[in-house]
């Protein structure tokens, strides 16, 4: 349990909005083949995120696609030895802020990073996530529908909202 979470978050919701006035972001829609830079934000707690994402990685990547993807928990520590390397980064609570807004330089950088598209992969909402979603100064935003909605330009309404679904979406309708 996080100490004074609710007071937390609505102060941090207050830093948040004057961060994002201050901010201006341009929306394009581009093609998956005209993606150059692709960031990929996405949930660890579970093993299905990080395997799809990985795959997904691989397959941009593949393609000649430079992709920056950030993994998040809310919680102080992850369940199991997460490694970041120079394309993922796993980050915890400690990486944000008190106020829960990013905080670390992994996160800041991610945040500010001018990417063709930012793919989110989280069903489970967190203000630390919103953050995230809302500082991101990607052309376009997309992701599973429900969530962060009102951050978004794109998103996709599925049944079972999986990873697996969500990049198959991807690649039907922005191809």
């Amino acid at each position: 349990m996080i100490l004074l979470k609710k007071q937390r978050e609505i102060i941090g919701s207050y830093l948040l909005r004057k961060k994002v006035k201050k901010q201006q972001r341009t929306v394009q829609l581009k093609k998956i083949d005209d993606w150059e830079k692709v960031g990929i934000f996405f949930d660890i707690s579970s093993k299905q995120n990080r395997t799809t994402v990985r795959e997904l990685i691989k397959k941009l990547q593949a393609k000649g696609k430079q992709v920056q993807a950030l993994g998040f928990i809310e919680t102080p520590q992850t369940e199991e030895n997460l490694i970041s390397d120079k394309t993922i980064y796993y980050s915890t609570l400690l990486d944000f802020s008190y106020f829960f807004l990013p905080k670390k330089e992994e996160v800041v950088s991610f945040v500010s990073d001018k990417m063709d598209v930012l793919l989110v992969f989280t069903t489970q909402y967190s203000f630390a996530a919103e953050a995230v979603v809302k500082l991101s100064k990607a052309n376009l935003k997309v992701g599973f529908s429900g969530i962060f909605d009102n951050d978004m330009d794109i998103t996709f309404e599925i049944s079972e909202p999986t990873p697996e679904k969500l990049v198959e979406q991807i690649e039907r309708y922005l191809c």
